[in-house]
C-alpha cells in the first residue's frame, strides 16, 4: 500500500495498477508451483449458508465485520487524497504515514491472541471498537499537520489490526461444526466492506471535502458498534446443523 501510493501520485496511477497486476501474475504463478493440492471438501448449499445465518448472534456478528471494514475505508480507501487534504502530506510522507500504519498494525496482530486471551474474544472487539472511534475522532479533529498524522494513523493501524482474530474467534465459537463456512462468509463480509467503504469514500471526498469524510465514518462504526453488541448477547451459543 505505501509503495502503490507512492507510484500512483509519481507516476501516475495507470503504471502503479500495471505493478500490481504483474505482481499478481507472478503470485500466480509461484503458488500455481510451489503449492502443493489439496482436497476439496463438498462445496456449501444455499440452504447451509441460511442455517448458518440463523445461527444466534451470526448474523450480527458477520454484519460487524462489514460494517466495521465499511467504515474504515471511508477514509482509508482514499488515503492518499485525504492526507493530501487534510493534513498537507507530500506523496512521500503519505507513503510513510501508511507504511507507520501497516508495522504497527504488524505488532497488534501479534498481540491480538495475547490480549484476547486476558479480556475475551468479545471484549477485545469491543475494545477495539472503540480505540477505531478515537483515531476517527482524531483524523476529524487533531491539527492538520504530517507529524499528527502519522501519531493517529499508528494508533488507528493498531486497533484497526486488534478486530479481526478476536473476531474470527466469535464466529468459530458461534458455529463450531461448520468453521470454514462462518469465516469465508466472514472474509466475504470483509471485501464487501472494504469496497463498499472505498465507493463511499470516493463518492462523498469530491462533495464534502476530506475535512468531513470521518464523519460518515464514525456513523458506520457506530451501526457496527450496535451490531456487535447485538452478537454479543447471544450466551453459550449452538450451532444450528447446516447438512442436508
Amino acid at each position: 500500500m505505501p509503495l502503490a501510493a507512492y507510484l500512483s501520485v509519481t507516476l501516475g496511477w495507470q503504471p502503479a495498477m500495471i505493478g500490481v497486476a504483474a505482481l499478481a501474475a507472478l503470485a500466480l504463478l509461484l503458488v500455481a508451483l510451489l503449492v502443493p493440492a489439496l482436497p476439496v471438501a463438498e462445496p456449501p448449499t444455499a440452504r447451509a449458508y441460511r442455517q448458518a445465518l440463523r445461527t444466534p448472534g451470526s448474523l450480527a456478528a458477520v454484519l460487524t465485520t462489514l460494517l466495521v471494514l465499511a467504515a474504515q475505508f471511508t477514509v482509508y480507501g482514499v488515503a492518499g487524497t485525504f492526507l493530501a487534504d487534510r493534513f498537507g502530506a507530500s506523496a512521500g510522507a503519505v507513503s510513510a504515514t501508511l507504511l507507520v500504519f501497516g508495522i504497527v498494525g504488524v505488532l497488534a496482530n501479534g498481540l491480538a491472541a495475547r490480549i484476547s486471551g486476558r479480556l475475551g474474544a468479545g471484549r477485545t472487539v469491543s475494545l477495539a471498537l472503540g480505540g477505531l472511534a478515537v483515531a476517527l475522532v482524531a483524523v476529524l479533529v487533531a491539527p492538520g499537520t504530517v507529524a499528527v498524522a502519522m501519531a493517529v494513523f499508528a494508533v488507528w493501524g493498531f486497533f484497526s489490526s486488534l478486530v479481526m482474530a478476536p473476531q474470527q474467534a466469535r464466529l468459530v465459537a458461534l458455529l463450531p461444526d461448520q468453521p470454514g463456512l462462518i469465516l469465508a462468509m466472514n472474509a466475504s463480509a470483509l471485501y464487501l466492506g472494504m469496497s463498499l467503504g472505498s465507493l463511499l469514500g470516493g463518492t462523498l471526498l469530491p462533495l464534502l471535502g476530506a475535512a468531513v469524510l470521518p464523519v460518515p465514518a464514525l456513523v458506520l462504526l457506530a451501526v457496527a458498534a450496535f451490531a456487535h453488541r447485538s452478537s454479543k448477547r447471544v450466551e453459550n451459543p449452538r450451532a444450528v446443523p447446516t447438512q442436508g
